[in-house]
C-alpha cells in the first residue's frame, strides 16, 4: 500500500526532482505528437487569450507546503472526484478498482494543472504505461493462474489444497520479509545529499551540497572504474572469461547510473544562484563527460577482448605481459591516488597526478610506435596484437580523462 501510494504521488508532483521510471519509445512518441499538437493550438489561439490561460497557471501564489507534492486544492478534487466515481460506479453494481480510480484522477489532474513539464513528461507518462500495463498483465495472469489452480485442485483433492495454501502462505512470508529488508535498508550518503539539494530552500546551502554529492559521486566512480580496469587488463592477459562476462554486464549499468547522476547535477544546478552555475556548468559538464569517457574506454577494451578469450584466440605473449602489467599497475595507482585526492580534499596532489600522467601517456606511445616497428617479426600473433594495441590506446585515453576530470575537480573547489 505504501508504495503504491508513493508511485501515485511521484507521478503527480509538481516539483522536479529524480524520476522513479526512465523513458521509453512509447512515451517518447507520446510527448512529442502532444508537443505537435499543442505548438499548432498556440499558433492559432490570440496571444490575449493565450495570456489569460496562463494567469490560470500562475503558481507564484500556490500555497503547497514545503515538502508536499502538490497543493491542497488538487488534493480536495482528487479526493472527492475519485471518491464520486467509486460510489457511483458500486451503485452501479460495477467492479470498479478503487487503487485505478484514484490513480487515473491523480493522473489527470496533474496533467491539467502543467505539474508535467516538458522535461519530466517523458519520464512520468513512461510510469503510467507501467502502472496500466501491469495492471492489465495482472488481470490476463490472474486469469489464467486461478484457472490452472483450480484444475489443479479439482483433480488433486484436499492433498494439493493443503500443498497450494502452504506454498502460498510461503510466498506470502517471503514476500513480506523481502520487502521489509529493501525498505529498512539505510540510505546511501549520495541519496540523502541528493535530498538534502531538493529540501534545501537556501541558494549557498544547496551549493555546498551539489559539492558534496558530486565529490562523493566522484568517489564513488573512480572507485568502479579502478576496479573494472583491473579486471578488464587482467581478465584479459590471465585468459579470465568469467571476469570478462562479468564486467561487460556491469558497464551497461555503470553507464545509466552516470546518466541518472547528470539528471541530478543539472536539477541541483537549477536551485542555486543563476550565476554561479554558469561560472560553474563548464566544470561540472567537463567532469561528468570524462567520467562517461572512461566507461567507454573500458567498454571499448571489453568487447574486443571477450571476443578474443571466448573464441580461444592465441594468448599475449609472455614477453608483452611482461611489459605491460607495470604500466598497468601505474595507471591504477594514479586512479586510487585521485580517489583519494578528492576523498581527502588534497586538490593540489591532483596536479602531481595528472603530471605523472602526462609522461605515462609518453610511455604508452612509445610503447605502442615499437609494438607496430616489430610487429612483422610474429605474424602468426597479429590477433591478439591488434587487441593489444587497442587496449594501449584506450589506456592513454582513459590516462586523458582522468587528467581533464580531476582538472574539473579542482576548479569546482578552488
Amino acid at each position: 500500500a505504501h508504495n503504491v501510494v508513493m508511485t501515485s504521488v511521484d507521478l503527480t508532483r509538481q516539483d522536479g526532482g529524480d524520476e522513479m521510471f526512465g523513458s521509453s519509445r512509447a512515451a517518447r512518441s507520446i510527448v512529442r505528437t502532444s508537443n505537435n499538437i499543442s505548438s499548432w493550438f498556440v499558433s492559432v489561439t490570440p496571444l490575449s487569450v493565450r495570456r489569460w490561460i496562463d494567469v490560470r497557471f500562475d503558481s507564484v501564489e500556490n500555497d503547497k507546503e514545503d515538502g508536499a507534492a502538490f497543493d491542497l486544492i488538487r488534493a480536495t478534487i482528487n479526493l472527492v472526484l475519485a471518491g464520486l466515481l467509486v460510489a457511483i460506479g458500486t451503485s452501479l453494481r460495477l467492479p470498479l478498482s478503487t487503487t485505478y480510480v484514484t490513480f487515473m484522477v491523480a493522473m489527470g489532474s496533474a496533467l491539467a494543472d502543467r505539474a508535467w513539464s516538458r522535461e519530466s513528461a517523458v519520464f512520468r507518462i513512461t510510469g503510467v504505461l507501467s502502472v496500466i500495463g501491469g495492471w492489465l498483465i495482472t488481470a490476463g495472469a490472474a486469469f489464467v493462474l486461478a484457472g490452472i489452480v483450480v484444475t489443479v485442485m479439482y483433480f488433486g483433492g484436499i492433498y494439493v489444497a493443503i500443498a497450494l495454501a502452504i506454498g502460498a502462505m510461503i510466498l506470502l512470508i517471503h514476500s513480506n520479509v523481502s520487502y521489509s529488508k529493501k525498505k529498512n535498508k539505510p540510505e546511501s550518503k549520495g541519496d540523502e545529499l541528493y535530498h538534502k539539494i531538493l529540501d534545501s530552500r537556501d541558494r549557498t546551502e544547496t551549493w555546498n551540497y551539489l559539492r558534496e554529492y558530486m565529490g562523493y559521486c566522484q568517489i564513488d566512480f573512480l572507485r568502479y572504474i579502478t576496479q573494472a580496469y583491473s579486471d578488464v587488463t587482467e581478465g584479459f592477459i590471465t585468459e579470465n572469461l568469467h571476469v570478462l562476462r562479468k564486467l561487460n554486464d556491469t558497464l551497461p549499468k555503470e553507464k545509466s547510473l552516470l546518466k541518472s547522476i547528470r539528471r541530478k547535477q543539472t536539477l541541483g544546478m537549477r536551485r542555486i544562484d543563476p550565476r554561479q552555475a554558469i561560472e560553474n556548468n563548464t566544470w561540472l559538464h567537463l567532469s561528468y563527460n570524462n567520467s562517461q569517457q572512461m566507461v567507454y574506454c573500458v567498454m571499448r577494451m571489453c568487447e574486443p577482448c571477450l571476443e578474443h578469450v571466448d573464441n580461444n584466440f592465441a594468448p599475449l605473449p609472455n614477453s608483452l605481459r611482461e611489459q605491460f602489467r607495470p604500466v598497468r599497475d601505474h595507471i591504477l595507482e594514479l586512479m586510487q591516488r585521485s580517489r583519494s585526492a578528492i576523498e581527502n580534499n588534497s586538490y593540489e596532489e591532483t596536479i602531481a597526478i595528472r603530471n605523472e600522467g602526462e609522461d605515462l601517456k609518453s610511455d604508452i606511445s612509445q610503447m605502442r610506435k615499437d609494438l607496430i616497428n616489430h610487429i612483422h617479426e610474429d605474424m602468426d600473433a597479429y590477433s591478439v596484437i591488434y587487441v593489444y594495441l587497442n587496449m594501449l590506446q584506450e589506456s592513454q585515453e582513459m590516462i586523458s580523462s582522468l587528467r581533464h576530470m580531476l582538472r574539473a575537480v579542482r576548479k569546482i573547489e578552488s
